[in-house]
């Protein structure tokens, strides 16, 4: 889910919370807002400048999260 703010996007993307996506994530200059355990989701905010240097870090997880609850 993508929520707008003036100058950046939330992206909440539901995903297993795993090692492997922590540490993608941790290698990034993206901007990780804790796990959110309820809904089983990664919280990321990203400004324009994070978009465009991370955005196959971003598409990546998009993949996997579609992959995993994919219909």
């Amino acid at each position: 889910s993508f929520y707008p703010r003036k100058k950046i996007v939330l992206l909440h993307i539901k995903l297993s919370k795993t090692d492997e996506f922590d540490q993608i994530l941790e290698d990034t200059d993206l901007d990780v807002l804790p796990y959110d355990k309820n809904w089983g989701q990664y919280r990321i905010r990203i400004s324009q400048k994070e978009l465009t240097s991370n955005l196959e870090v971003l598409m990546k997880l998009v993949e996997a999260a579609k992959s995993e609850y994919g219909r």
